[in-house]
Parts: structure tokens; C-alpha cells; sequence
């Protein structure tokens, strides 16, 4: 019987280490934005409420899964890992740098290095021996920078259009094209830290490999769980938009956020009910839409109104 129990821990213990990495990252963010640790230059568009930021974000996603798709169909790998890895390492320094600043601004230039440091070695480390712990180290620090940098730039309502247009888009390039598997291979084949990968067995090594393709067409149980960053930062910036966004009153837009990010996590259960069954789901629908249902019923709850706290000034 405790065998038994300890099997059915051990079973679900990987969808439990991402709902935690889930909630860290998305928490994180909220308390970068909280101290303001990052400037107003950070913001990725000037017009927070202009819903067609949403509308250009989407289409630039979709073109740059087509070129990645493109480069793996070619064999072109070492061109998209270099690409990707240089992005990830620009990426680590504008999460680390203005955090550190914060800390003791005196020291800005010697921060500045060792941010670089920071990131040359990740890069390096994810060149020279991967680990599936590295590469989910590297995927929280990007998704705490993106969901902090994207929740500060997308007002109420262009951040609800993207959580739902990137909803639908997930659940065709799953369940109709296909093509989302296609890219989870690839990109896991170069160990890219754009997935989180967490094992389901004991002394799991990333060289060991996951035949996304080939466990999926014959039913097998996968050596470990992935979770595209996607899935935590799309969801994270509905969080972060709130908190920033919302009119304070006190706390009433921590709770907001809390609130829509507990909607998410309901979505998350979902998804690991599905998850478990052993087939690839598409993550977004689910995740997006609780938090989305999260948010509308927090606020309603919090500010007394129908408003949903979007602003029509683009």
C-alpha cells in the first residue's frame, strides 16, 4: 500500500515542481514591478492601451515559429541556436542588471559586468554540458524579465486580445496542423531553454533525450514533462497587467492579480488532469482561460463594476 501511495507522489510530483515554477516566476515578476525595479524605458511599446501592440506581438510570433520551423526543416540548428541562445543571454542581463542596481546603484558598471558574466556562463554551460536543471534556471530568469517587461507594456485590454488569440493558435498548432509537436522536438533536440523539462524519473540526464515524436505516435510514458515558457509567460502578462494597470485602492490590484493568477493555476490543474493521460495538450486554452475567467471574477468581486478596468484611449 505505501508503495502504491509513493508511486501515485511520484507520478504527479513533475506537474507539481512546474505549478511551483509556474507560481515563482509569475510572483517574481509581480515584485519586480512592485519595488519598480525596472525603468520606464523597459517598455516594449509606448501606447500600453493600443490594442494592435497585441495584434503585431501575435503576428511576429507567427512568423518567427515559421522561420524557426524553416531552419530545423533544412537542418540549419546551429544557425537557430546561436540566434536563440545570444537572444537568451541579452535577455539574462536585462533581468539581472536593473536588479542589482536596484540592490546598490553605486556599483552600476561592475553590476553591469557581472551581469554579463552571469550570462556568458549560462550560455556557455548550455553549450558545453545541458541539464535539464539549467535549462529551467535559464527559463525562469527569462520568463520573470518578459512577464514583468510585456505586463508593464500591455494595458487591460491588448493583454486579454493576446491571451486569446495566442488561446486559439495553440489549440490549432496542437490538435489540427500539428506543427507546435514539430517545433517542441526541435527546439528540445538543441537544448534550447524555451521549455521547462522536468523528469519523471530518478537520475534523468538531458542527454538521455526525449523522442517527443516517437512517444507521442506510440502511446509510451515520456522520460520527463514539458511545459513550453509560453505557457507561464502568456498567462503571466494578464498578472502583471493588472498589478500595473488597476487603480491601487489600497491593495485591490495585488488582489486582482492574485486572483487571475490562481484562475490560472485552476487552468493548470486542468490541463495536468489531460496531461497525464499521456497525450500533448495544448497548454494556452486552459491556462489562458482561467486566467482570464480568474481576472473577470476578481474584478467584478474587487472594483464593484463591469468596466474589467479597460481603457479606450489608443
Amino acid at each position: 500500500m505505501g508503495g502504491a501511495e509513493d508511486s501515485g507522489i511520484n507520478r504527479h510530483l513533475p506537474g507539481l515542481n512546474l505549478a511551483i515554477i509556474y507560481v515563482i516566476s509569475q510572483m517574481l515578476a509581480l515584485l519586480i514591478l512592485a519595488v519598480e525595479i525596472y525603468p520606464e524605458e523597459y517598455r516594449a511599446f509606448q501606447n500600453p492601451n493600443d490594442p494592435m501592440d497585441s495584434i503585431f506581438y501575435m503576428a511576429f510570433l507567427l512568423i518567427f515559429t515559421g522561420i524557426i520551423l524553416l531552419v530545423i526543416k533544412f537542418g540549419l540548428d546551429k544557425l537557430i541556436k546561436a540566434v536563440f541562445m545570444g537572444s537568451i543571454g541579452i535577455t539574462i542581463v536585462y533581468v539581472i542588471d536593473p536588479i542589482l542596481f536596484y540592490i546598490y546603484p553605486p556599483l552600476d558598471i561592475p553590476f553591469l559586468l557581472l551581469s554579463i558574466g552571469i550570462a556568458a556562463y549560462l550560455i556557455y554551460r548550455l553549450y558545453v554540458k545541458p541539464e535539464w536543471y539549467l535549462l529551467d534556471v535559464v527559463g525562469v530568469l527569462v520568463a520573470v524579465g518578459v512577464i514583468a517587461i510585456l505586463g508593464m507594456s500591455l494595458g487591460i485590454l491588448p493583454a486579454l486580445i493576446l491571451l486569446i488569440g495566442l488561446a486559439v493558435y495553440d489549440a490549432i498548432s496542437v490538435y489540427k496542423t500539428k506543427h507546435m509537436i514539430d517545433l517542441a522536438e526541435g527546439v528540445t533536440s538543441m537544448n534550447l531553454p524555451v521549455l521547462l523539462v522536468m523528469p519523471r524519473k530518478k537520475g534523468y540526464k538531458l542527454a538521455d533525450g526525449i523522442d517527443v515524436r516517437k512517444k507521442v505516435d506510440s502511446g509510451e510514458e515520456r522520460d520527463a514533462m514539458l511545459m513550453g515558457l509560453g505557457d507561464i509567460i502568456i498567462p503571466g502578462i494578464l498578472v502583471a497587467s493588472a498589478y500595473v494597470n488597476l487603480p491601487a485602492n489600497g491593495l485591490s490590484n495585488l488582489w486582482v492579480a492574485v486572483g487571475t493568477m490562481v484562475g490560472g493555476l485552476i487552468g493548470y490543474m486542468a490541463l495536468m488532469h489531460f496531461v497525464n493521460k499521456g497525450n500533448p495538450q495544448a497548454g494556452l486554452p486552459l491556462l489562458n482561460g482561467g486566467s482570464i475567467l480568474g481576472y473577470v471574477l476578481t474584478y467584478i468581486l474587487i472594483y464593484q463594476n463591469l468596466n474589467l478596468g479597460i481603457v479606450l484611449n489608443w
